[in-house]
């Protein structure tokens, strides 16, 4: 993250091309500075992909709202930002749970009566 944060750049951006257009080369330079740090580090297999899912993931899961994770993806498509993203497993029992509780509400209560220690 240092050597991230102590690149040179200027503007919204932090890759851009000499000219300030494009990404195919810069993108293509980003990954393999991302490898080369991933191999330093001792992270196998660790991607400029697997990078962007994994900031997609954790925007996603601390629930940062759909526009702002596209506009920081890069996204023109909502759809596509979701692609990257991954639920973490806290987030799926609480989407099961809430779930349960609309589908089951008596159930839901009693679950959470015999939880609490109030019904054995």
């Amino acid at each position: 993250m240092e050597a991230v944060r102590n690149l040179r750049h200027e503007g919204a951006f932090l890759f851009l091309e000499p000219d300030g257009s494009g990404e195919s080369s810069v993108e293509h330079k980003a990954r393999d500075e991302f490898a080369k740090v991933a191999e330093a580090l001792g992270i196998p297999h660790f991607t400029w992909r697997s990078f962007r899912r994994s900031a997609e993931s954790a925007m996603h899961n601390k629930k940062v709202p759909l526009k702002a994770q596209q506009a920081v993806m890069g996204h023109s498509n909502p759809n596509m930002t979701l692609e990257y993203a991954e639920t973490d497993e806290a987030s799926k029992r609480q989407a099961v749970e809430e779930w349960g509780k609309l589908i089951f509400p008596k159930f839901s209560q009693l679950a959470n009566s015999v939880a609490t220690g109030m019904i054995n």
